[in-house]
């Protein structure tokens, strides 16, 4: 639970335990649009139904 009006990107990414690593985008869900990647010293808005989820920071494509 969040008591806090806003969280930047670096607080939200302590909030787990553990901390999601640098290795990993954090991205904010956006119902019918597109999801916003979330920078560290970015100012999230903290309300009810929020959706958040992490990719790869780096994808490496296969060899052939």
């Amino acid at each position: 639970e969040i008591h806090a009006s806003f969280l930047t990107g670096a607080e939200l990414r302590r909030l787990p335990e553990p901390d999601i690593g640098p290795d990993r985008d954090l991205f904010e869900v956006v119902p019918g649009g597109s999801d916003l990647k979330i920078e560290a010293e970015a100012k999230v808005e903290m309300r009810n139904g929020l959706r958040f989820f992490t990719a790869p920071a780096q994808i490496n494509p296969g060899r052939n």
